[in-house]
């Protein structure tokens, strides 16, 4: 009987080892990320709405990425930011929750996303869920692909903190 323990204990910390790296877009596990000491954070009061309304509140392609480069990099802190989930992107051993926004801020297209690519997917929320997060924003997009421009807000080290105010 020992000798399976000796065998099973291995063979299950393999098993668990092989889960946690696992690229095909299972559930990830452990820690979940946190912001490194002197991290630069944004105001409270900062919402994806307000972001994308200070990024199109300036005239030109050129001045709207300079005012979206000053975001990279900034940590959204607590109690985080809300929005529901439209769509979730599973692989590379990571999950990506796409939520749309709404916001006058353009009006041409009246909404942006926002993706949060969490590396630890310890709440497991589904699409619609409403969610609350906090994270690193990587890059505020200007996209111009077409007369009218698309405003993306990418957040990566990603931690879903409530899902449905739970």
């Amino acid at each position: 009987m020992n000798h399976l323990i000796k065998l099973a204990v291995p063979a299950l910390l393999a098993a668990t080892l092989l889960t946690a790296c696992d690229k095909s877009g299972a559930p990830n596990w452990g820690t979940a990320p946190t912001p490194p000491a002197g991290a630069s954070f944004l105001d409270p009061e900062f919402t994806p709405e307000s972001v994308i309304a200070d990024v199109t509140s300036n005239r030109g392609e050129e001045a709207q990425r300079t005012a979206a480069a000053t975001y990279k990099d900034k940590w959204i802190p607590d109690p985080g930011w809300r929005g529901s989930i439209e769509k979730i992107h599973e692989g590379d051993g990571k999950t990506v929750f796409w939520m749309r926004y709404t916001t006058s801020a353009n009006p041409l297209t009246g909404s942006f996303y926002a993706a949060l690519e969490v590396p630890v997917n310890d709440r497991q929320p589904k699409k619609v869920d409403t969610i609350t997060f906090t994270g690193r924003i990587h890059e505020v997009q200007v996209i111009t692909a077409g007369p009218t421009p698309i405003y993306q807000v990418l957040v990566k080290d990603g931690k879903v903190v409530k899902v449905n105010d739970q």
